[in-house]
């Protein structure tokens, strides 16, 4: 998976925005993305909580932006 083929969520509700992570860290498990992108992808999830995101949403982007850095590291 290249930047080009990378499709961002359809919406901003936050249980797409998390749907979309998910997917994303499963193509990064399967090894579908190059670490480049998965830090691309990590910071447009670390990025979603700036924009006016709930605690719970805050949380939701941290955690699975330390999921995305935990396995990016692993793999350096």
């Amino acid at each position: 998976m290249t930047y080009t083929d990378l499709e961002l969520p359809a919406d901003n509700t936050a249980a797409t925005r998390i749907e979309w992570a998910g997917e994303r860290y499963a193509d990064l498990c399967e090894g579908l993305m190059t670490p480049a992108v998965g830090w691309f992808v990590w910071n447009v999830i670390v990025g979603w909580t700036d924009l006016g995101a709930t605690e719970d949403e805050k949380a939701a982007y941290n955690a699975m932006g330390k999921n995305f850095a935990d396995l990016l590291r692993a793999t350096e």
